[in-house]
């Protein structure tokens, strides 16, 4: 069994739904590669820009939110 990296992951989705989901499927992934990831979640793009510190190894984000589209956060940050 070999030892694991810590990767972080950021969900940035108003549906709540999917943010349920990817983490599922993440912590599914998790297991059966037996990977470790922390997983945080954002309800709309400007909350990830505006904490965004550059310590996130993957990021996915929604195209269409009220206050801030995903475009947009992905260029600012």
């Amino acid at each position: 069994m070999r030892r694991a990296n810590l990767i972080r992951v950021a969900i940035v989705d108003d549906d709540l739904t999917i943010q349920n989901r990817l983490k599922q499927y993440i912590n599914d992934y998790e297991k059966e590669q037996e990977e470790k990831f922390k997983v945080t979640t954002y309800n709309d793009a400007a909350e990830i820009v505006e904490h965004y510190k550059g310590h996130y190894d993957i990021i996915f984000m929604d195209i269409q939110m009220e206050k801030m589209d995903g475009l947009t956060a992905a260029g600012k940050i």
